[in-house]
């Protein structure tokens, strides 16, 4: 297993490894664009925490009812209910610890405050976007709150937007695992969006960007 995952050390496309929103931020970096330091606690990382906590079936029995577009709201707050009860595997916890300590070690600093942002594999992808239904957490200084905060981004997998939106696009979640990355948190004067295809006419002739 690889749980870690430093984006300055990707070499190619890590998709299925450390997720979309996160590989694009590993292609901007080598591109020599200037990107928040971080790492990545990989789709393996997330799969062998299900797997050692038995969570599949309990989850699978929880959410077999979603199709029928009801109670999301009650569904999803007993799978995070699932993921907050579950225990870390040690040597994960440790993993994530001693990578979160070399980034404070890289940006000389104790306790540095970081974003700790979903990057499933399965957003940002032509047919399913999953835009805006998992979680980002800023602001979160160390270890415990950070390891706290990976937790609540693997539930985010199963938000009631996502329940949803999984049960109409016919998707398992199963197929689009949560890589979460910690990223240094950057201090905005400004933040924006661009959008390569024009969001609200689908035109592809244009770019559209928004700041604020």
């Amino acid at each position: 297993m690889t749980p870690i995952v430093w984006l300055d050390a990707v070499s190619g496309d890590a998709t299925p490894l450390i997720g979309s929103k996160l590989n694009r931020l590993a292609e901007m970096h080598r591109a020599r664009w200037p990107v928040p330091a971080g790492f990545a606690v990989s789709t393996e990382a997330y799969r062998s925490f299900i797997q050692e906590c038995d969570l599949y079936d309990a989850i699978d029995a929880e959410i077999a009812g979603v199709r029928d577009g009801e109670n999301l709201a009650a569904h999803a707050t007993r799978v995070a209910a699932l993921f907050a009860a579950a225990p870390l595997p040690a040597a994960l916890a440790a993993a994530i610890t001693e990578a979160y300590d070399e980034l404070c070690d890289r940006a000389a600093a104790i306790s540095l405050p970081v974003a700790v942002r979903s990057s499933a594999t399965g957003e940002d992808a032509a047919e399913a976007s999953f835009a805006g239904q998992f979680e980002t957490y800023l602001g979160l200084c160390g270890a415990h709150q950070v390891l706290d905060g990976v937790k609540r981004c693997w539930a985010s997998l199963f938000t009631a937007r996502a329940l949803g939106y999984r049960a109409k696009q016919g998707l398992s979640h199963r197929d689009s695992p949560m890589a979460v990355g910690v990223l240094e948190l950057i201090n905005a004067r400004a933040a924006g969006v661009g959008f390569s295809i024009h969001p609200v006419s689908g035109k592809r002739d244009r770019v559209v960007i928004e700041g604020s």
